[in-house]
């Protein structure tokens, strides 16, 4: 959420005790920051958590197609195991990506 949106009282004759004075603005500020150091932190957190689930279910893939005399259980075990960091992908770091941007957008 932009930071304009955010700050209480931000007419010239506020009169609100966390209206537009020095001390109110610098705690603002400084919540502001603390709350987008956060943001950026979980979207850095995500992304590599992303990059290292895929290149994980990339190299058991190609293992698997690697490996031509594969038994069929340890092939279905590869599979399994491919399976579950694919789901985390499609749906729950997506679903912890849209709860980091109602963060931003609604400072919830």
């Amino acid at each position: 959420m932009p930071k304009q949106y955010l700050q209480p009282g931000s007419g010239a004759n506020d009169s609100s005790p966390l209206g537009a004075g020095a001390s109110g603005s610098h705690a603002f500020d400084q919540a502001y920051n603390n709350e987008h150091f956060w943001a950026l932190r979980l979207r850095s957190v995500l992304d590599s958590t992303e990059s290292r689930l895929e290149f994980m279910c990339q190299e058991w893939l190609h293992f698997q197609n690697s490996v031509h005399d594969l038994p069929p259980e340890e092939a279905e075990l590869i599979s399994a195991a491919v399976g579950r960091p694919q789901f985390l992908l499609r749906i729950k770091l997506i679903q912890f990506c849209d709860l980091i941007n109602m963060r931003e957008e609604f400072g919830i």
